[in-house]
């Protein structure tokens, strides 16, 4: 039986994972270089919207008997699965929602880790951005995208500013990834950016990289900007 913590505690350790497989070898960053925190989106998602419980609103597990229902983010769900929880077993396989199995379990899916740097703006105000990946869904697609919480309701925006190959990553066999992205200005609080993984694997193929969100685009991490 899992261990159950309390919601606070359950947050503190979720906050703390995506940097654990680096700690040990990770060296300071370059001088003017600032390092950024990975954040398991199910984690940050029910912090700040007063959840019960750490839940994944794009995320889903069988559930036998479940009715079709539409829940979280207002999005609408097949019969027979329900919203996945951090403290789920971690080896039940996920699906989308529509019903559809994807293809690993919710540990890989909870777990993922980054070491991630914005190096110094360049003399045109232009920010690099490099990323070390581990944990991610193997040889999955995935995009970083921009979320402008400066603008209401929230605007989104790739990266680099343009819908282009510069913007999406494939992960490896053993779900590491190293990217490097330039945006065109700088990137600050409060806007975040999204780790996106496309269960499609053809983020290339769609104009609009946010995709169907819990159909065949599923936010598995955010990047918090100080």
């Amino acid at each position: 039986m899992p261990i159950r913590l309390s919601f606070a505690r359950a947050v503190a350790v979720a906050l703390t994972l995506p940097l654990l497989p680096f700690a040990a070898s990770a060296a300071p960053p370059p001088p003017g270089a600032v390092r950024v925190s990975l954040v398991p989106y199910a984690a940050l998602y029910s912090l700040q919207t007063k959840q019960p419980d750490l839940i994944d609103p794009y995320m889903f597990v069988a559930a036998p008997g479940a009715p079709p229902a539409t829940t979280l983010q207002q999005l609408a769900h097949a019969p027979g699965i329900r919203n996945a929880l951090m403290h789920d077993d971690g080896t039940q396989p996920a699906f989308d929602a529509n019903g559809r199995p994807l293809g690993f379990t919710l540990r890989r899916w909870f777990t993922p880790a980054a070491l991630i740097e914005l190096l110094p703006e360049s003399p045109a105000g232009q920010v690099s951005i490099v990323a070390t990946y581990a944990n991610l869904i193997p040889n999955g697609r995935y995009t970083l995208l921009v979320v402008h919480f400066t603008q209401t309701p929230a605007g989104f925006s790739p990266l680099d500013g343009t819908v282009t190959a510069a913007n999406w990553f494939t992960a490896g066999a053993d779900g590491s990834a190293g990217a490097e992205f330039t945006a065109p200005g700088p990137l600050t609080h409060p806007t975040v950016l999204e780790l996106i993984y496309h269960s499609d694997q053809s983020p290339e193929e769609r104009g609009l990289i946010r995709a169907d969100m819990g159909i065949n685009a599923h936010i598995q991490a955010l990047v918090r900007l100080r």
